[in-house]
């Protein structure tokens, strides 16, 4: 087949359309960011806490913020995906997972969150 400058722009155009689904929503976002920041506080967060919501892992800076967190997951977790965080894939449910104790206010191991309210 001879290629002409029609073919040729055709080709040309179906190639950026495919690298365009790929990029934009085909793949995963090559953009994304790993989550560094506790969506209900905004301090430094804790690996060993988290929080498992559809599939998907959030990490916090501190227990206190789990309950927050649940009382609204799908906020917090719009509100991550908005500034380009790629969130974890949750692995099977771990039993182990830190919770919010009843009572959370005024308990012990706030140090250096003091200010700031659940």
């Amino acid at each position: 087949m001879k290629m002409n400058h029609t073919n040729l722009a055709k080709t040309l155009f179906a190639g950026l359309a495919v690298v365009l689904l790929l990029v934009m929503g085909g793949a995963p976002n090559a953009f994304a960011k790993p989550q560094e920041i506790c969506p209900v506080m905004g301090g430094k967060i804790d690996k060993k806490v988290y929080a498992d919501h559809a599939g998907e892992r959030v990490y916090f800076c501190c227990a206190g913020c789990i309950g927050t967190f649940e009382a609204e997951p799908a906020k917090f977790i719009a509100l991550a995906k908005k500034d380009g965080v790629e969130l974890d894939k949750a692995p099977a449910a771990d039993p182990k997972a830190p919770k919010a104790p009843e009572g959370h206010k005024g308990h012990k191991g706030h140090e250096g969150h003091e200010g700031h309210g659940h």
